[in-house]
Parts: C-alpha cells; sequence; structure tokens
C-alpha cells in the first residue's frame, strides 16, 4: 500500500535529530509512526502509522511503500551565495539555506527563496533566471547555484498628489524617504524628478543598480537606465504592490529616459497655475516609464522613488525558454499572415536564432494565441527575461513580466511613442473581427487594434490605439517562438 501526503517530491532521510547515513529526511519526530528507510533514503510508514497521517510534523516529506521501486532518483545540489540574515531557501520542499544535496526523483523540481529588501537573487546551473523562485525538469543529478546580492531599491509610490502642490524636490524627496521608513526599507530615497536646475539622473549620485521592492531587476546601472535598458516596468510600490491595473497609474517626472529635464516641471514642482509636467506610466518599459505624458499642474500623480546608497550593479541570468520579439518596421498589414510569418522568419535569420516563429495576430473567427502551443516552455524576450512566468500565462495573466520590447537583434524598439503593434483582438484569447484586423488581414483601408510594446498592461491592446492597415509604416508584429 502507497502512503502519500501531497508534494509528489522524494525527500532524503532524517527523523528529526537523527541523520541516517548522512542524509537528512524531514519524517517527523521520533516514535511518529515514520521511520527512515537508511538503505533506500526515504520515510517509510512505521507500525502505528495509521494513527499519523494527517500529522503536520512531516513538512512535506514523501511517504513510499517500502516496496516501490526508486529507479530514477538523482540528487540535486544547492550552492547558496551570500545569503543574508532573514533569507531563506526551499529545494524541493526541503530547507536549504545554507546549501544541500537531495535525493530526488525524475519530475518537475522549484526552488523557492525569500529574500529582505534590497537583495536581489539570481539561478545558475541546471537552473537560470532572475526571480525569486526557479523550476525546471529534473532528469539526472544536477547543480544550482542561488546568489544574493544587495543593491538599490526603486518603487512607485502607494499614494499619489496633486504635482504642483508638492513643495519642491525636497519635499519630494521628504515623500520617498517617509513611505520607504513606513514600510521598513533600508536607505536613502530621492524622487525621480528634474527641474530646470537639476535633472533626475544626478539627483542619483553615484548609485548603480535598482530591483523592484519584488526582486526583480528593474535597471542593471545607471548607463542602461538611460539608454532603453529599463527591465521589469516600475509598477510595484513601497509595500510591494502591484499597482499596474489601478485607474491612475501616470507617474510625474518632468524627466526625458536620457534622465535630463524636458523642462514641463510645475514650475518647479511648486506652482499650480501655469504650465503643467511631464509623465510616464508605471506599467512603462522603454521611454514610456519616465515619458510620453502630459499633465496640468493640477493634476494628480505618483512620483518613482530611488534608492541612492550603493554602487552595486547587476548581473542579469537568462531564463531559458522560447524566443519572442518584436518585427522591423517593414511589414504590409494587407500582405496576410504568411507575410507576418515570413517577416518574423527574416528578422529571426538575420539574428541568427534559429528556431520557427509565427506573427501573433487574430483573424476573424481566430484567436492569436490559437496560432500557438501552450505546452511548452514560456516564451523569453531575446535577452532571457521572461515574457511570462509559464506558457499559459500568455492566455490567463492579462500582462507581461518584462515588457516586449526588444528587436531581435536584441535592440530596444526605437519607433515613436505613438506607433503600435498590431494585434487585431482585444486579448490574445479573443477572436478577431474583420473591422479590427484589417479583414483578416488583406485590406488597405481602416485601422487594427494594436498593443504597445513599451507597457506590461497594454502590450497587446491599448485603448484608443491602432495600427494602420494602408502604411508600411506602422508594419509591426509580435513574433513568438513555436
Amino acid at each position: 500500500m502507497l502512503f502519500t501526503v501531497a508534494v509528489g517530491l522524494l525527500a532524503s532521510c532524517r527523523v528529526d535529530g537523527l541523520d541516517i547515513g548522512g542524509k537528512q529526511c524531514p519524517c517527523g519526530p521520533a516514535g511518529s509512526g515514520y521511520v527512515c528507510d537508511p538503505t533506500r533514503l526515504v520515510c517509510v510508514p512505521g507500525a502505528d502509522a495509521s494513527v499519523v497521517v494527517d500529522q503536520p510534523d512531516l513538512q512535506g516529506a514523501d511517504l513510499v511503500d517500502p516496496n516501490a521501486d526508486l529507479a530514477g532518483t538523482h540528487v540535486l545540489d544547492v550552492l547558496v551565495v551570500g545569503a543574508p540574515a532573514g533569507a531563506t531557501v526551499m529545494a524541493g520542499g526541503m530547507p536549504c539555506s545554507g546549501g544541500c544535496s537531495v535525493p530526488l526523483p525524475d519530475g518537475p523540481v522549484t526552488i523557492l527563496t525569500t529574500a529582505p529588501p534590497r537583495f536581489y537573487v539570481s539561478f545558475e546551473g541546471a537552473c537560470q533566471t532572475t526571480d525569486l523562485s526557479c523550476a525546471f525538469a529534473l532528469t539526472g543529478s544536477a547543480q544550482v547555484t542561488v546568489t544574493f546580492r544587495e543593491t538599490n531599491l526603486v518603487f512607485v509610490t502607494s499614494s499619489q498628489t496633486i504635482i504642483g502642490n508638492l513643495g519642491g524636490l525636497g519635499a519630494a524627496d521628504a515623500r520617498c524617504q517617509s513611505l520607504a521608513d513606513a514600510a521598513q526599507l533600508p536607505g536613502t530615497y530621492r524622487a525621480w524628478l528634474s527641474t530646470a536646475a537639476s535633472s533626475a539622473l544626478s539627483r542619483l549620485g553615484t548609485a548603480n543598480g535598482w530591483v523592484r521592492r519584488d526582486g526583480k531587476p528593474f535597471a542593471v546601472s545607471r548607463a542602461a537606465l538611460v539608454a532603453g535598458g529599463v527591465l521589469y516596468p516600475p509598477q510595484i510600490t513601497e509595500a510591494g504592490i502591484d499597482v499596474s491595473s489601478a485607474v491612475n497609474t501616470v507617474v510625474a517626472t518632468g524627466t526625458y529616459d536620457t534622465g535630463t529635464g524636458t523642462g514641463l516641471d510645475a514650475m518647479g514642482w511648486a506652482m499650480t497655475t501655469g504650465d503643467g509636467a511631464d509623465g510616464g506610466v508605471l506599467h512603462g518599459g522603454p521611454l514610456a516609464w519616465t515619458w510620453g505624458k502630459g499633465l496640468a499642474a493640477t493634476a494628480t500623480a505618483r512620483l518613482y522613488c530611488f534608492g541612492v546608497d550603493l554602487d552595486a550593479p547587476l548581473a542579469i541570468v537568462k531564463t531559458a525558454g522560447r524566443r519572442m520579439f518584436v518585427s522591423t518596421n517593414v511589414w504590409s498589414p494587407a500582405g496576410g499572415l504568411a507575410s507576418a510569418d515570413a517577416r518574423c522568419k527574416s528578422d529571426a535569420d538575420a539574428a541568427s536564432l534559429g528556431g520557427t516563429y509565427r506573427a501573433l495576430l487574430a483573424t476573424k473567427g481566430a484567436s492569436a494565441a490559437s496560432r500557438l502551443s501552450l505546452n511548452g516552455p514560456t516564451w523569453v524576450r531575446v535577452d532571457g527575461l521572461p515574457l511570462f512566468k509559464t506558457a499559459a500565462d500568455l492566455v490567463s495573466a492579462g500582462h507581461t513580466e518584462a515588457t516586449p520590447s526588444l528587436l531581435a537583434s536584441g535592440a530596444t524598439v526605437s519607433f515613436g511613442i505613438g506607433i503600435h503593434v498590431h494585434a487585431g483582438a482585444p486579448s490574445p484569447t479573443l477572436a478577431g473581427t474583420d473591422a479590427d484586423t484589417c479583414t483578416s488581414w488583406s485590406a488597405t483601408t481602416g485601422w487594427s487594434l494594436a498593443g504597445s510594446p513599451r507597457s506590461s498592461r497594454d502590450w497587446f491592446s491599448e485603448p484608443g490605439a491602432g495600427g494602420e492597415c494602408t502604411s508600411s509604416n506602422f508594419g509591426v508584429v509580435y513574433c513568438f517562438e513555436e
């Protein structure tokens, strides 16, 4: 008879306070009814197991039939580097904060971490990503290195204010610091605001490298920050809340993506009359995060707050997956699906990416997602940042993780902020109509529904946006690897 606890991973062997064969396994305390099999290094039910099947002290260990076949069990070695006080690592359901070796069967494995604010986590080896967790399929003995690095935080304020009533740069900085202190975030913070006398970039001092409150990287360095290298949008507040779906997502900046002032700053952030200010959107990627929105001086908006203590540039680890990119701006929408796919192939070949690609386009009666398989790995940008946590999130998440803003070459999209990517429907799961798809990509008049590659929220369909059917100047599509 097989006894199991619903986790699905074999653990190595330990009864509390007792190591067997140098291995460890949370079989529960001595006398719990579960014992370690020292030969097979698994937990098995003892004589009184029937009375403790639901015992919470098991902490996720599997119970197996002593006669079960253990073929296919492998050792996962996890090395942990730089873990600060308060950080945790769990590998296959086992505590692993100091590193560990865990015997596990063939199948999916997840390594989970937690880290204090201002720490960035990366995984290398058999599982590679820049995130707080990493999942992969174990098919043989493997090694994963989990590295913790301290860097600066960036957040968007949870509260909003009338931009002309900020009271100047000093008052805006004090606002950032007060919110950070209330959230128990370490360090010194300054608002991402420019005036005629001071640029936002210069106000960051020598700080380098920023992560969001959830640990995802925002910019690896000062140079990347002002060169289109924004990674995950700055849509997380000081409390760790994602506000990308909020009604008001506009952030006051008065700053171009180069970090210099635009000249529109509500008279130094101190006047509610006269000219207003420039701003960005918190779900924006390159350019759009800091510029593209005009604000009246009486408008209500949020602020970006940057930590300025550490010179700690980041190193990004690529996540494995199917690749996606934005096509170059030469596709004629009236050319049909086949020509869109051919445009994707041409761009992929020019960048030596390999693989086969399809344009993510809806047609009349068919959704864009129906052109792809959701059963494979997730899709990643060509720089290795995941677009979705899993492939299924293409149809369920409603947003992307990183913005889909890279070309096949790895360059950031450089066309104007008003140019959008053809999609043909309000979401990847919905079928298109003739009116929304340039008559299934055959018409030379009208407009398609289209999205913004510079947004995690409006990436597929931006309200009020459209792609022109008549001009190849607007012929841009998303290309997804099959």
